[in-house]
């Protein structure tokens, strides 16, 4: 600061003393101005990417997003591309987000030659040429903190969307869509059959988008190998490249400006199909370079290093562009998400992440960043690298909320011990969808009424298969159990109401803070079912075993008359529990977990 004001002054006097030149005087104040401008510049860009290790982990660890110029010292990974054209693909998943777009298309863009960057934030956004793309960035083993990045240029943009309830295409978008094309950009727009099979075709957005470069939306569709297509109604500027079995244009191509559009009436027509003989998949691989060629056609390739931000099996590599803090959650949307999601944001979503804490408090040492994606049908969560990071694809409030219990269940590890640490790792909870299903089911039951009155998940269900409930054993679960809505996974949910209608909703966070205690010295044990069925019988204060014998459990022991805790000695009877069918779900607040629980009779 002491340096600009001494500069500003000496500009002064130089301007008073030279006002009758004034050729010198305009050379000398663009000289001092550019020279306070490269200053100002670089002090900024020097105070951003000194930061020290300590104050970036700040960042991330307070849910913000790294500023701009972090990058230049943290840079992104070199994407590993065969053959590398220089040519930048930008996939836009902020209309619909696939699993097979966000993990799978990426790959095969590269292998064709070309660089691939998904992206969630809106289009007009990512394409501001002053503009920045929230990415992350490689800091230190196992850490990924989100950070500002320059916005990048691009050949060609891919856009596809297979439902006419997906997130809408906004004006700005459309706009900045047009003006890419216009300026040699490629743009391929893929599109569904139900968009051929809507009653108001003319009020979608995507159809906006494909009049914008004189073409539409026509109101059948054709087939090609009993495969259903939309189909288009173009002009003498568009090629017709295929048309369907009933003559139908179902693709077509057009130069626009110094760019090039294509359309194509059907999903993912860039991916192979793994179950076609190796003979048409080299054939469909030429089809696709050669469309990806024909795009490119308009724009000089982008060049530079391939340093570009990938999925890393998460949502990214571009994450939406707005954000949201909810109590411990930084939620990622994009300007064009639909209102009644962020309504739900604004309302719903809170009030589950209050609900959800007072019936399961956990251990906060950092936030965890929610990303709302375009679409429906889906969710993905990372854990193996930070910030941890919970991806939501849904166009439906409930089944937002839905998603976001179940993945908080998987996060979630349940009250600290005393030191501030959790311990232990039990295959039921944290290596299976055991303790994100049941508390999804639970605040499922909160936002819908049919879920009440009844048992959590419907776990008497199990019993249509295990008739006398004795032969699923819970201490065998196989790998293909572990993830998925099964029997067995129902059983222990049927376990967890019984002790929810004798202990009530208290044992839960009681067994896991048990479980975090007891295992302080060895955090990293995987217990066997016997020290996990030790644990909750110290959490309810009687003996379990006997229970999970009845219940078929392959067990080390039958009885636990007492056990040592907390240096005390723990007496246990026998817990009066038979299998008999579970009550109703529970919803109510938990009473003081560290206490014992004193049970009714």
């Amino acid at each position: 600061m002491a340096i600009s004001v001494k500069l500003t002054t000496f500009a002064s006097f130089l301007i008073i003393c030279l006002m009758k030149n004034r050729i010198i005087l305009c050379t000398i104040i663009l000289s001092i101005t550019l020279f306070l401008t490269i200053f100002s510049c670089q002090k900024k860009n020097e105070s951003v990417t000194s930061l020290s290790e300590k104050e970036i982990d700040n960042y991330w660890r307070e849910g913000k997003t790294l500023p701009l110029g972090v990058s230049e010292k943290y840079p992104l990974p070199i994407q590993q591309i065969t053959n590398d054209n220089g040519m930048n693909i930008l996939i836009d998943m902020a209309h619909q987000t696939q699993f097979v777009t966000l993990w799978s298309l990426n790959k095969t863009i590269n292998e064709l030659g070309f660089r691939s960057i998904g992206n969630q934030a809106s289009l007009q956004s990512v394409l501001d040429p002053d503009g920045k793309s929230r990415v992350r960035v490689p800091f230190k083993d196992g850490i990924f903190p989100f950070a500002w990045i320059p916005n990048l240029k691009y050949n060609i943009i891919i856009t596809e969307q297979e439902s006419p309830r997906y997130q809408e295409y906004l004006p700005e978008e459309i706009e900045a869509l047009k003006k890419f094309v216009r300026n040699g950009g490629g743009l391929l727009i893929q599109c569904g059959p139900d968009f051929s099979l809507s009653t108001d075709v003319n009020n979608l957005s995507l159809e906006k988008l494909i009049q914008t470069f004189d073409a539409n939306l026509a109101n059948e569709t054709d087939l090609i190998n009993q495969n259903k297509y939309a189909t288009f109604v173009t002009d003498d500027k568009w090629e017709t490249l295929r048309r369907g079995e009933n003559g139908k244009i179902i693709e077509a191509r057009r130069v626009f400006g110094k760019g090039r559009v294509m359309l194509i009436g059907a999903m993912n027509t860039l991916m192979p199909a793994t179950t076609d003989s190796p003979e048409i998949q080299a054939k469909n691989k030429t089809l696709f370079t050669e469309r990806l060629k024909w795009l490119a056609e308009g724009k000089e390739p982008v060049g530079g290093e391939p340093r570009v931000p990938s999925s890393m099996a998460g949502g990214g590599g571009i994450y939406p562009e707005l954000e949201k803090n909810i109590g411990d959650v930084v939620l990622f949307y994009a300007l064009n998400q639909r209102k009644e999601l962020l309504d739900c944001m604004d309302n719903d979503l809170p009030r589950a992440q209050r609900i959800l804490q007072d019936w399961f408090p956990s251990k906060k040492s950092e936030p965890i960043y929610l990303v709302l994606a375009a679409g429906s049908g889906g969710a993905w969560v990372v854990n193996a690298y930070k910030p941890k990071e919970v991806g939501l694809i849904s166009i439906n409030p409930l089944s937002l909320i839905d998603a976001y219990a179940f993945e908080m269940g998987h996060l979630n590890s349940g009250p600290a011990n005393g030191y501030g640490r959790t311990a232990g790792w039990v295959q039921a909870i944290n290596g299976s969808n055991g303790q994100a299903g049941w508390f999804q089911g639970k605040i499922l039951a909160v936002f819908n009424d049919s879920y009440k009155n009844k048992p959590n998940r419907d776990c008497n269900s199990f019993f249509k298969t295990d008739k006398k409930g004795d032969s699923i054993d819970l201490a065998q679960f196989n790998p293909d159990e572990l993830y998925s809505y099964n029997d067995k996974m129902t059983k222990l949910w049927y376990v967890f109401q019984k002790l929810d209608d004798r202990y009530g909703t208290t044992w839960y966070p009681r067994w896991l803070w048990v479980m975090n205690t007891r295992w302080d010295s060895t955090p990293e044990k995987q217990l066997t079912f016997d020290e996990m069925a030790e644990d909750m019988s110290i959490a309810v204060g009687e003996d379990l075993f006997p229970f999970f014998a009845k219940l078929g459990t392959t067990l080390g022991k039958n009885r636990l008359s007492e056990i040592e805790f907390n240096n005390e000695t723990i007496r246990l009877k026998v817990a009066p529990l038979e299998v008999t069918p579970a009550g109703t779900i529970r919803l109510d607040s938990i009473k003081d977990y560290m206490q014992p629980i004193i049970v009714s009779e």
